[in-house]
C-alpha cells in the first residue's frame, strides 16, 4: 500500500517478474548477514508481500505480510509507525480477498499506533480511515463508514488541498457510505 515494489526501472517497465527475482536476492543477501528479526529484512519481505499482494499472488502475500508485521513490532521502540504500516498492509490484504471480519481489527490496530506514533492528522492516518470506513461500509455499517471516511476527508482535504486525487476518493468512497 505504502512502499514500492523491487527497483525503479523494474516497477517503471512493470516487470514484476524481475522486481521479485532483485527482491527474493535481496532477501537471500540479509538472511546470511543479520539476524532473522533485522528491521532491513522487514522490509525487503514488506516489498515482496506488496509485490505478491499486487500481482494477485494472494496466498503468496500473506505469510510475507505476517513476518513484516511480527519483525516491525518487536522493533518498535526504534521506529514506532512501521507495525502501523506493516498491519495496514496486511488488512488490505484480507480486505481484497473479501476477509473484512478479518480486516477489521487489524486496520483498528494499525490506526491507533499510526495516530499515536504519527499524530491524528496525518495522511497515513487518512489512508487507514479510508480502508477501515470501505469495509465498514462493505459489512453494512454505514454510520461507522462514514464517520471514518468523513475522517479521512477532512486530513486529506487540510493536507493536501481540495482537488488532490485522494479527497475525491474519500469523497466517492463517503457517497456510497450514505
Amino acid at each position: 500500500e505504502n512502499d514500492q515494489i523491487g527497483d525503479k526501472s523494474s516497477r517503471r517497465k512493470g516487470d514484476y517478474e524481475q522486481a521479485g527475482a532483485l527482491l527474493n536476492e535481496a532477501l537471500s543477501i540479509y538472511e546470511k548477514h543479520f539476524a532473522p528479526d533485522h528491521p532491513r529484512i522487514a522490509s525487503t519481505i514488506s516489498h515482496l508481500a506488496i509485490l505478491y499482494h499486487s500481482t494477485g499472488k494472494y496466498a503468496e502475500a500473506e505469510p510475507y505480510y505476517k513476518r513484516a508485521v511480527e519483525i516491525c513490532e518487536k522493533h518498535f521502540e526504534k521506529d514506532p509507525e512501521k507495525p502501523g504500516t506493516s498491519l495496514g498492509n496486511l488488512a488490505s490484504l484480507y480486505g481484497d480477498i473479501g476477509e473484512y471480519e478479518k480486516a477489521v481489527p487489524i486496520y483498528e490496530r494499525s490506526l491507533e499506533i499510526l495516530q499515536e506514533s504519527l499524530g491524528p492528522e496525518h495522511t497515513q492516518v487518512a489512508y487507514v480511515l479510508n480502508n477501515l470506513g470501505e469495509l465498514y461500509t462493505n459489512l453494512g455499517n454505514n454510520q461507522k463508514a462514514q464517520a471514518l471516511l468523513q475522517g479521512a476527508l477532512a486530513i486529506w482535504e487540510k493536507a493536501l488541498g481540495p482537488d488532490h486525487p485522494n479527497v475525491a476518493i474519500s469523497a466517492d468512497n463517503l457517497a456510497i457510505a450514505f
